[in-house]
């Protein structure tokens, strides 16, 4: 019985969820540059460099990042 309240309150929840409308990005064709010109080089990816982590015994959940 409990199990089956726990699935119909998933499944309510999800079905809920998927009637929100959402835009994954605000894109408009004027946006775009005219075609044949030169368009400038984007800035380089630089991903984080983790330099260290510490962990507190204490709080396993409470740790400091070095980078």
């Amino acid at each position: 019985m409990f199990k089956r309240l726990i699935a119909t309150v998933v499944c309510f929840t999800f079905s809920l969820s998927s009637l929100q409308y959402v835009h994954a990005q605000d894109f408009s064709v004027n946006q775009l540059p005219v075609p044949g010109t030169m368009v400038g080089e984007s800035v380089p990816f630089a991903p984080l460099f983790l330099k260290g982590l510490v962990v507190n015994p204490q709080k396993p959940l409470d740790f400091s990042v070095y980078h």
